[in-house]
């Protein structure tokens, strides 16, 4: 809380956002615990994606995003709150799966958010990292104190209990159908035709197959662009 008058108000949710790759909030004993969790491929993610993806962190891509916000009761008490830590860029995979030959059956689904230990680390240094910000002058000095997670979390376990406690998903699903190799665990080719078949196409974000760090409507479009212009070159119709 912050017990302090600001021009800020309850109208004005203020952009503050922050991106910062793995050393931007990892201390130097972290990051080589960071890199012990990064010697083995977390389950169900491919080799290449996994390659890319610490190819990635070397380059200082950011991996972790904060979202602050300020707004004033009635009182002018103020609160600030980091109302997204996002984990841009998981390592974790899940699943969808048909279970029926009946279309009115729904899949199997399981997302396995955070099953890969290097996201969970990551996480939940990176909820754990908020408190050396509000520890910081300037904020040390108008910060009455945490309240959520609150002042009893404080080892390693505590941030990682809360992580598997108040996690949630962040809405940018992509990935189910992913245009890769079929050895891979790709569901479609570069026509965005469905492996196994001759005229079956997906065009959304499920043929996106790693999560960019970016809002996904962007490239909503991009898809649907591109299959437009697949099919207008391929189809008879045009």
């Amino acid at each position: 809380m912050l017990p302090h008058k600001t021009t800020a108000g309850n109208t004005i949710r203020s952009g503050m956002i922050d991106l910062q790759p793995l050393h931007g909030f990892l201390n130097a004993t972290e990051m080589k615990r960071a890199e012990e969790l990064l010697r083995s491929k977390p389950e169900l993610l491919s080799e290449n994606q996994f390659a890319l993806m610490k190819k990635l962190i070397q380059e200082d891509v950011p991996h972790m995003e904060w979202a602050w916000n300020i707004a004033a009761d009635a009182n002018n008490v103020s609160t600030l709150t980091f109302d997204r830590i996002i984990l841009s860029r998981p390592f974790s995979r899940g699943f969808v799966h048909i279970n029926s030959t009946d279309p009115l059956v729904d899949p199997l689904i399981d997302p396995k958010y955070l099953s890969a230990p290097i996201d969970k680390f990551l996480f939940a240094k990176g909820i754990e990292y908020t408190r050396k910000i509000v520890s910081t002058e300037p904020l040390k000095s108008i910060i009455a104190g945490p309240v959520s997670p609150s002042a009893s979390v404080e080892s390693e376990d505590d941030f990682v209990d809360f992580v598997n406690e108040q996690g949630v998903a962040e809405h940018h699903f992509v990935g189910t159908s992913s245009m890769i190799p079929r050895s891979e665990g790709g569901v479609v080719d570069p026509s965005m035709v469905v492996y196994g078949t001759s005229n079956v196409r997906v065009a959304d974000l499920s043929i996106i197959s790693n999560l960019p760090g970016i809002h996904t409507v962007s490239l909503a479009y991009m898809v649907a662009e591109r299959a437009a212009e697949v099919i207008k070159a391929t189809s008879k119709l045009w």
